[in-house]
Order: structure tokens, then sequence, then C-alpha cells
């Protein structure tokens, strides 16, 4: 293993049941959701998601997440410093984030997404965060004139490539995993392996 290696690959997170002990088929299941940062949070965040035992906090240099105990951060290498970060595929529903004990800690009717995409990264490239079984999953949509050797995450925790190629976060909290990376041409909006 080795400390804070760069790579570039998709990110995919498993979230766990919020209701743990109760039973699962009567517990409510809130889907995982992407809402802008209304004030609800630290101003050097852009947006949130949070769902069944994952939150993510989606910044202009990178994205920490928080599944269950364990916490990570993910940075986004040599890249530009200022992306338009924006909000995409309304949910129809919003959050309400009710803080502290007076009006001013609270951020009503804040709507809900199914992802937030990152522009200018890096030339060429557009990377989306949505929502994909539970989890987290990234995607970085390249352009053809794009090099893809530019795009380059750096993780705050040791990392290893599992025999399957998955990639393994480990920290002092805990342990995520991201699946092996999957790379597809879009012609006509299929997808070509």
């Amino acid at each position: 293993m080795s400390p804070n290696p760069l790579f570039g690959a998709a990110l995919w997170l498993c979230g766990a049941s919020a209701f743990a002990g109760l039973n699962p088929s009567a517990a409510p299941r809130m889907p995982l959701f992407f809402a802008a940062n209304q004030g609800q949070t630290d101003p050097r965040v852009r947006a949130v998601a949070e769902g069944p035992g994952l939150q993510a906090w989606f910044e202009d240099g990178g994205v920490v997440l928080r599944q269950g105990g364990a916490l990570t951060r993910i940075d986004f290498e040599v890249a530009h410093s200022a992306p338009v970060v924006s909000l995409d595929r309304p949910l129809g529903a919003a959050a309400n984030y009710l803080r502290g004990a007076g009006p001013a800690g609270r951020r009503t009717s804040v709507p809900m997404f199914r992802e937030v995409r990152y522009e200018g990264l890096w030339p060429g490239v557009e990377t989306v965060f949505r929502e994909e079984n539970g989890g987290v999953k990234s995607e970085y949509r390249v352009s053809a004139a794009a090099d893809i050797r530019r795009i380059r995450l750096r993780f705050q925790d040791e990392v290893e490539i599992a025999p399957d190629g998955a990639l393994i976060v480990r920290g002092h909290s805990g342990e995520f995993r991201e699946e092996k990376p999957l790379l597809f041409e879009q012609r006509s909006g299929e997808r070509i392996h």
C-alpha cells in the first residue's frame, strides 16, 4: 500500500441503512440526494449529498465522504481552482435543514437533485457525481480531444488495488471501496464498450 497516490477512476461507495436494528421492510428508505449549500454547512462546500448511512460534501478542490463512521477526503489534483459546480436532474422534492434553536439556522425548501456536476476541473472533462444503488458514483465524461492523463485524484488515506481491480481506500476510521473503472463510448445515447 502507498499513501496518497494519484489515481484516475470511477468512484463507487455503498451506503448502509440508517435504521440499524429495525425491520428493513418497515423502515422508510430515503434516497440519496444532492442539494446546493444554502448556508446549511461550511461555506467552502458547494453542494452536499445525503442518504442512508452516507454523506458527502463537494468543494471546488475535492470531495469529503462519510459512510457510517468512516471518513475520507479525495482531492482533485492539477485541477482548475474555480470549476463551475451545478446540480442537475431535479427529484421534485425539497429538504429542510433545521440547525439550532432559532430561525437563523433554518434552511427550508432546499431543492433536491439526482446529481452534482463539475465543469472545468480539467480541460475537456466533465465530472458528474450521481446516486447509483444507494451509493455515490462518479463519472468522468471526456471529450475526444481531452487528455485523460490529466485526471488525477489524491486520497488522504492509504489505497491498494484489490485482485478484482477495485480500489480500496483504508483510513483510521474505516474503509471505502471503489469498483473497477468502466470505460465506454456513448453514441446516439447508447453505451459502446
